[in-house]
């Protein structure tokens, strides 16, 4: 696709008046924390889901693993109907299909009905996100954009914190199912204010067609590498099955490329990445997921496995690291409308390496609290730091027209870059032979994958033009 293509259609209406951008940033925070704190809370509540009639190893793990499974599939076909038929209209019905999936997942008399009412808040969850960042960038100029994306990031970086002591609560209080009644009240203020706040598209919907065959191979190609990430290390991969999904993920990936070049509204618009600065964007986002999304669960398999500590004294270990995230987020917003986005991405990915450097060589003796308090706080800042910069940059390089798909690609580029390092951290952990040196290993990996989003960070343009 090229810009003249682009410009065909005008923009969505970017004119909200300076007191209803900061609304449209309260909806977007109430209403993407539903799926967060969802998220979160529903990793608490399994083994009390696990006791329901009915029950089985299979429900439970497409209550967690089929949520995300379809969550995370479904974002580039999202992404693209946004951009075609408006993202306000999708964020509204997505966010109605969680309330209502919500309200399901609470009264269901059966398992089979819970499991196919958290698939539809999959699909919900996935229609949100999809347009979540790009309402906003829609809403705020660029130099106030940033620092509403970093206090978004800290109070999601807040949210991620309070969510397992809020599961925990709810289910000792009311039962497992009242996680699902919690987000219900949520998600129809954000419904009922996101219908009065959220800016009105002054185009039509447009004519170009929808890219069907990109979206059937773009689901089949983020199925299958969904699939071999996250079950790595329990396949065997001289099986049948197994070399079957891979040939068959990697003939999706080759048909994908082709079709996506020879169409001229393609679902997959690889011209995102014909700009280098936004193509070292969505990379070195890749590079540092990877890492960020493993860090709590490598931390807390340390903390209980090699020094022997309670799941409560491990989470409080933790909160270093999530309250640095808190801080970082809107510090983030203020200095990235200071300085380029390549220095502070860059200086986050680097104290995001520094800090698990620095743990895996303390960690030979038994972690200290005071070093560890000080080293997870420094990996939670660079992460902050990078993250709020970085999205800013990718997503006001790119035409308005196209934030829906831009966006939905960062979101599944992210949540795919995650699955794989949390996939490394538990094949590595589940053969630990050799005690602290083995985490320092694991650590040391992840640090690679931080420098690694450092250098590439660092050979983008100091500005980025949108492509």
């Amino acid at each position: 696709m090229t810009d003249s293509d682009n410009a065909v259609a005008a923009p969505e209406s970017t004119t909200t008046a300076a007191q209803g951008r900061w609304s449209v940033l309260a909806v977007n925070i109430i209403v993407i924390a539903q799926p967060s704190l969802t998220a979160t809370m529903i990793n608490i509540t399994l083994p009390q889901l696990g006791r329901l009639p009915g029950m089985s190893p299979l429900a439970q793990t497409l209550l967690v693993s089929g949520y995300f499974l379809v969550s995370t599939v479904i974002l580039l076909t999202f992404g693209r109907i946004a951009d075609l038929a408006g993202r306000r209209q999708l964020y509204l019905l997505g966010t109605l299909a969680f309330l209502l999936a919500s309200i399901g997942c609470a009264v269901a008399p059966t398992t089979g009905l819970l499991v196919a009412c958290r698939l539809l808040q999959a699909l919900g969850a996935a229609a949100i996100i999809a347009n979540g960042t790009a309402l906003l960038t829609d809403a705020f100029p660029p130099k106030q954009l940033a620092s509403a994306m970093g206090i978004s990031a800290g109070a999601f970086a807040a949210l991620g914190l309070a969510g397992p002591t809020l599961g925990g609560f709810l289910v000792g209080a009311f039962g497992p199912r009242s996680i699902f009644w919690f987000s219900a009240p949520f998600c129809l203020i954000g419904l009922i204010a996101g219908h009065r706040v959220l800016p009105r598209p002054s185009r039509p919907p447009a004519t170009e067609p929808f890219d069907i065959a990109g979206a059937i191979l773009s689901a089949a190609t983020l199925t299958g590498i969904m699939l071999i990430l996250s079950q790595a290390n329990t396949w065997t991969w001289t099986q049948p099955s197994t070399i079957g999904i891979c040939a068959a993920t990697i003939a999706a990936v080759g048909l994908l490329i082709i079709i996506e070049r020879r169409v001229r509204y393609p679902l997959l618009d690889l011209d995102l990445f014909a700009v280098w600065g936004r193509a070292a964007a969505y990379i070195s986002l890749g590079l540092i997921a990877i890492s960020d999304m493993a860090l709590g669960l490598l931390i807390s398999l340390y903390y209980q496995h090699q020094v022997g500590l309670s799941p409560i004294q491990t989470g409080l270990h933790l909160l270093p690291l999530s309250i640095a995230a808190i801080a970082g987020g809107p510090l983030a917003g203020r200095l990235a409308n200071r300085l380029p986005a390549r220095l502070l991405s860059s200086l986050g990915a680097a104290l995001h390496a520094f800090g698990l450097v620095a743990i895996a060589i303390t960690i030979g003796n038994g972690l200290p609290d005071p070093a560890a308090v000080g080293l997870l706080a420094l990996t939670g800042l660079g992460t902050a730091l990078f993250t709020t910069p970085n999205t800013h940059a990718i997503m006001t390089s790119i035409p308005e027209n196209r934030r829906g798909i831009g966006n939905a690609l960062r979101s599944t580029i992210q949540n795919g870059a995650g699955i794989a390092g949390t996939a490394t951290v538990v094949a590595l952990t589940a053969s630990n032979t050799n005690g602290a040196a083995h985490y320092a290993m694991i650590f040391i990996i992840l640090a690679v994958a931080c420098t690694a989003a450092t250098v590439v960070s660092v050979t983008r343009p100091t500005t980025l033009d949108n492509g």
